[in-house]
């Protein structure tokens, strides 16, 4: 095949046939000048060997703007065909997405025919001569291949759209989009569709093409910064990815008023470092132990071999073959496949890390139940709960300065006889042994009786019973042999006898909380404190170890279950009328 270029683009026919006209020897079966601002002519001589079959003459690169094919008739070379996508599609001879055109040798079996091409696209020139029958077996074929390449784009496309339907995660769209937009692009760019979508339209064809790559461009960067999680997997080629979309926008928008080849150059030099980077995002983010990259990497490789081939043929620095014409279709198209099970990937290590958290959230939250019980436990006791329970707070969080209720219980005060005299002549470690040996051994004999432990005063127990008295006497009682049984014990370091003395007394109890902004405490105020207090100070005087007052007397239950005799009237301080008193001996 013979060719020459026409700079000025102002060649004739007549031109380009005259003697000693400097036409050069492809050195290609298919020449490819990439992107150039020239004309091209070739000539070609076909031999027909078969008259009785039609033959015609095809051009598969259906991106050139204007074709003419010229045929010797009456002598002279004249027009016989003129297409190109800068026309109506129905003006082709054959409607097919190539510019194909038939052949008419008339008597002759061999005829010169030349054609002349001119286009801002690249100039990758697949020309064939083939028998018009086995042309169409041909193309049949191909659009199989075509229909089944944009069916699985479709139906990916689908499918995925209903999985964020259900589950409205936005890389899910950025992947759909990517998708249409490159496969829309994939259309354009193989005249499918000027040929199904817009036949009518030549400019909008013209400019489609660069409009879906810029926007395939964009939706990609999208897809890898979020899918890849890049910010973090890949903070240094973040910033890279969000770049191309400046490439991906000018060539998407000056698509409408540049020149096509201005648009088509800068999408096409971002096909070669953009796969890159996209593959080392991938990478990086796999190496940085981000599980869900592992199906974007492989997807991205085989994408990535296919476009180099493709893109590298653009500049005519491949020639011309199957893998660089379709290339960016068989990629692709395993590259979405290879994505979408990227996406259901990505959901299943979500899945895995929602079950893996939520089993560490529940044992964190039962980590702080166990927490939360031994904080209540403790600070149990140090504030009795019964406290909180009557100033009805759930917690001691809740508590606040200046709570307070009216209760009617009996107070129970205890103290050991004489124990002044006995730690004296103790070590202060003996005396907090022996004191917490005392209180063990009594603290449990008031819970017991359903009482609650107000205070500790050294030896001195200050208890509150809110139910019946009955209670509090028999947990007196209690305390009293639990003290005889410590005294045998013989745990104090010292030959004495241990004594205990009780007073009770029940009346109405203010229960509160005192103190100020950074110290608050727990109290009960009322004049029964205060004659419990000093009825259990009469049992050093009298001889009686627990003394009641006539209101506990009163308020029993079942009197006749103690045996209480009853000792006279008293004053007592902070009384101005004489206290009935009574001696709790034991059980009936």
């Amino acid at each position: 095949m013979l060719y020459r270029e026409d700079p000025t683009k102002m060649l004739t026919i007549d031109d380009v046939t005259k003697p000693g006209s400097p036409w050069k020897e492809s050195p290609r079966h298919t020449p490819n000048f990439g992107f150039s601002t020239s004309a091209y002519w070739f000539a070609f001589r076909v031999k027909n060997t078969r008259p009785e079959r039609k033959w015609v003459f095809s051009i598969r690169y259906p991106l050139f703007d204007d074709v003419r094919l010229y045929a010797p008739r009456d002598g002279t070379l004249d027009l016989i065909y003129h297409t190109g996508d800068m026309l109506p599609f129905h003006n082709r001879p054959i409607l097919d997405n190539t510019f194909t055109v038939p052949l008419h040798f008339d008597d002759r079996n061999e005829i010169t025919f030349f054609v002349r091409i001119s286009t801002e696209s690249a100039f990758n020139c697949i020309f064939s001569v083939m028998e018009e029958g086995r042309f169409h077996d041909i193309r049949a074929r191909e659009k199989l291949v075509y229909g089944l390449y944009f069916g699985i784009l479709l139906v990916i496309s689908l499918y995925n759209l209903l999985i964020f339907i259900k589950v409205r995660d936005k890389n899910y769209i950025f992947y759909i989009m990517f998708v249409i937009t490159h496969g829309l692009f994939q259309m354009s760019f193989h005249g499918l569709s000027m040929e199904y979508l817009w036949p009518h339209s030549p400019i909008w064809n013209n400019i489609a093409l660069n409009f879906f790559g810029g926007q395939s461009i964009i939706w990609t960067v999208l897809f890898a910064k979020y899918f890849l999680e890049t910010g973090r997997t890949a903070p240094r080629l973040d910033k890279a990815l969000l770049f191309f979309i400046i490439p991906g926008g000018v060539q998407m928008l000056t698509s409408f008023f540049l020149p096509y080849s201005i648009p088509a150059r800068i999408g096409t030099m971002t096909l070669i470092p953009f796969p890159v980077l996209l593959w080392l995002s991938g990478f990086i983010a796999y190496r940085s132990g981000f599980r869900q990259a592992r199906f974007y990497l492989l997807a991205w490789s085989v994408y990535l071999a296919f476009v180099v081939v493709w893109a590298l043929s653009r500049f005519a620095l491949l020639p011309t073959s199957i893998i660089s014409e379709y290339g960016m279709q068989i990629g692709s198209a395993i590259e979405a496949v290879l994505l979408s099970l990227a996406l259901g990937d990505r959901m299943n290590i979500l899945g895995e890390e929602k079950i893996l958290a939520q089993r560490n959230l529940i044992e964190e939250q039962n980590q702080s139940l166990a927490l939360q019980k031994q904080y209540t436990e403790s600070i149990s006791r140090f504030v009795p709960s019964e406290f909180l329970s009557f100033l009805h707070r759930d917690s001691i969080i809740h508590v606040e300065l200046g709570d307070q209720t009216i209760e009617r219980m009996c107070v129970l005060f205890s103290d050991i006889r004489s124990f002044t005299a006995i730690s004296e002549r103790l070590s202060p470690r003996e005396n907090i042994d022996f004191i917490n040996a005392y209180l063990s051994r009594v603290g449990p004999v008031i819970r017991e009786h359903h009482g609650f432990i107000d205070k500790y005063i050294g030896d001195a127990i200050m208890a509150l019973f809110p139910g019946s008295p009955d209670n509090a006497l028999r947990a007196a009682l209690c305390m009293k042999e639990q003290v005889r049984i410590l005294s045998r014990e013989h745990i104090l370091p010292l030959p004495v006898e241990l004594r205990s003395g009780i007073g009770i007394h029940y009346g109405p109890l203010m229960l509160g909380t005192v103190g100020e902004e950074h110290r608050i405490d727990t109290t009960v105020i009322s004049d029964a404190v205060n004659v419990a207090s000093r009825l259990e100070g009469l049992t050093k005087k009298l001889p009686a170890d627990i003394i009641i007052s006539q209101e506990v007397r009163d308020a029993l239950e079942n009197p006749a279950g103690f045996r209480i005799e009853t000792i006279g009237r008293v004053k007592v301080k902070g009384r101005e009328r004489p206290l009935l008193i009574y001696s709790v001996q034991d059980l009936a």
